[in-house]
C-alpha cells in the first residue's frame, strides 16, 4: 500500500439489511470485502477489491471464532492487511463485546480479545460506560493516518 491508496472494508449482511448497532445482523450470514481505492495511471481513480470472504469460509477456517456478526472494521495502520472488528455476543444483562483481528490475506483469525466482558464489567466506576458502549458499539477511530 502506498501513498496513492485508500483501503475500505464492508460488511454486508446476505439480506442486504443495513446492520444495526443493536442487532447481531442478518441470520442469513455476511460476507466481509476489502477494497482499495487507487489513482491509475491516467489520473483518475478506480476501487479494486482485494480479499472477499463470507462469514462461513472465516468459521469453517477459524472454528475457534463464535458465530457472530463481525462489525465496525478498521484497517490496522502497522498492516494493511490486518483488520479489526468488535463482535458481540448476546447475554442476559449486557452483551459480551470482543476486538477480533484478521489478517484479511491470509483469512486467518490473529485474536479474539475481550473488551467488555458482560455483567462483570457492570461493577465499578466504569460501569455506566461499559452498559453504554455493550449497547451502542461505536468504532475505534485511529488518532492518526497511517504511512505506509
Amino acid at each position: 500500500m502506498g501513498c496513492d491508496e485508500l483501503r475500505f472494508v464492508d460488511v454486508v449482511c446476505q439480506d442486504s439489511n443495513i446492520i444495526d448497532p443493536l442487532g447481531s445482523g442478518d441470520k442469513e450470514g455476511f460476507t466481509i470485502a476489502y477494497y482499495a481505492l487507487r489513482i491509475t495511471q491516467s489520473g483518475g481513480m478506480e476501487w479494486d477489491m482485494l480479499f472477499f470472504i463470507t462469514c462461513y469460509e472465516l468459521w469453517s477456517i477459524n472454528p475457534e471464532l463464535p458465530h457472530e456478526l463481525l462489525k465496525h472494521p478498521v484497517v490496522s495502520m502497522e498492516d494493511p492487511n490486518v483488520v479489526y472488528f468488535l463482535m458481540s455476543e448476546r447475554l442476559e444483562h449486557v452483551d459480551k463485546v470482543s476486538v477480533v483481528t484478521l489478517d484479511m490475506s491470509t483469512k486467518k483469525l490473529l485474536s479474539v480479545h475481550p473488551y467488555i466482558n458482560g455483567k462483570e464489567d457492570l461493577l465499578g466506576k466504569d460501569g455506566d460506560m461499559v452498559r453504554r458502549n455493550a449497547t451502542f458499539l461505536q468504532t475505534f477511530l485511529p488518532s492518526e493516518l497511517p504511512k505506509f
